[in-house]
């Protein structure tokens, strides 16, 4: 990477201007207007050079990006008298799983509590959920 800098004088206007300039491979990368006090850069990075690079790594990161790894799912309870039941959803791949309860057909919102999904660290994810259920539902085996 080369860095340019300078000053520019018209002697006819007055007018000065400083340059900041960084450049990569003998190409400008970007600048620094003073004016506006934003950095610019060069119409072609964005517009062409940029998309090159992305479209490359998109097609590199091909087989990472477009995967899917269900998870294996846990169903955990401290000991048989406990009213909370833990689901543990582990090895899956995206970050997006939902975790649902459910009783005969009908989905259990009340009484469930949701971890935060965490990763792991071999590039998949694991999550917890909760349920707390009423001991008597133990009892009457309406689980």
């Amino acid at each position: 990477m080369n860095l340019q800098y300078g000053s520019e004088w018209d002697e006819e206007t007055g007018i000065t201007d400083v340059l900041f300039q960084y450049g990569h491979d003998r190409e400008d990368f970007i600048s620094f207007d003073l004016k506006t006090m934003t950095l610019v850069a060069p119409k072609h990075y964005p517009t062409q050079r940029c998309i090159t690079f992305l479209k490359k790594y998109l097609q590199n990161g091909k087989s990472t990006l477009q995967r899917i790894v269900s998870p294996p799912v846990s169903i955990l309870q401290k000991t048989p008298s406990s009213s909370v039941v833990t689901c543990h959803a582990t090895g899956f791949y995206p970050r997006g799983v939902m975790v649902m309860w459910t009783r005969g057909e009908q989905d259990i919102y009340e009484d469930v509590k949701y971890g935060e999904t965490l990763p792991n660290h071999v590039g998949t994810f694991q999550m917890r959920s909760r349920l707390t259920v009423d001991p008597k539902e133990w009892d009457n085996n309406n689980t």
